[in-house]
């Protein structure tokens, strides 16, 4: 993929990150939320997230509350989106206790008014708590990528 993430980012981000942590529950959490978003699965979605999780979207204003973020923010976009991935490669993420953050580009295909395929790319955090042994986002916030 062809991502524009700035290196001095990534390198700010990584001096946060301990190389012996296991992150990759929270690669795979990474994963399995973009293909709920690929497959336009809304109930495998909502499994990724606390129902009191506070978010903020591409389209959406602050929503407080899964049902808020799923409404004015994931049923307005997931429909003309495909090929929605996260970029792996350069997620930085931490994991402390039962606590992490993950930082990633990612991209997707939207449409144009034209109708045809618009490329999409941005960038989102997202602030996880691990309840009853399952890490769930309380946090999330998706934008695009600013214009040059």
């Amino acid at each position: 993929m062809g991502y524009n993430a700035g290196l001095a980012e990534i390198w700010i981000l990584r001096q946060f990150m301990d190389s012996s942590m296991d992150i990759k529950p929270i690669h795979d959490w990474l994963k399995g939320f973009s293909y709920a978003v690929r497959s336009k699965d809304f109930e495998s979605g909502r499994s990724f997230f606390a129902d009191d999780v506070v978010g903020f979207g591409s389209v959406a204003e602050r929503c407080d509350g899964l049902e808020n973020l799923e409404n004015r923010q994931w049923r307005r976009v997931w429909g003309v989106t495909t090929e929605f991935e996260f970029d792996l490669a350069s997620a930085a993420v931490n994991v402390d206790g039962n606590v992490a953050w993950a930082a990633s580009s990612w991209q997707s295909y939207g449409k144009a008014a034209s109708g045809d395929p618009l490329l999409r790319r941005g960038r989102c955090t997202f602030v996880f708590q691990k309840r009853n042994e399952q890490w769930l986002a309380v946090h999330s916030h998706f934008s695009l990528e600013p214009k040059a």
